[in-house]
């Protein structure tokens, strides 16, 4: 996958939580095209950052974007 493409999938994820809806993790998998590595790899990063939360439930790992998250992408939509 080229640099240009991996970014727009991460695109793609932050636009599927910004429904502001917890999701599991194994649904953001089948909904971008990254490797569960990769998007592992960016739900860390931006959870370090306080753009998601991630917690554990009896059927799995959600992910869901906090307030910081919902106000960086109204931030980077501004910009347009």
């Amino acid at each position: 996958m080229s640099r240009k493409n991996a970014l727009n999938e991460m695109d793609r994820l932050l636009e599927i939580l910004a429904d502001a809806e917890e999701h599991k993790i194994t649904e953001l998998y089948r909904r971008v095209s990254l490797t569960p590595e990769t998007i592992r790899t960016v739900i860390e990063f931006f959870k370090e950052h306080g753009l998601v939360k991630v917690y554990l439930k009896e059927d799995g790992i959600y992910v869901r974007i906090t307030g910081n998250g919902l106000e960086f992408l109204a931030l980077s939509s501004d910009k347009d």
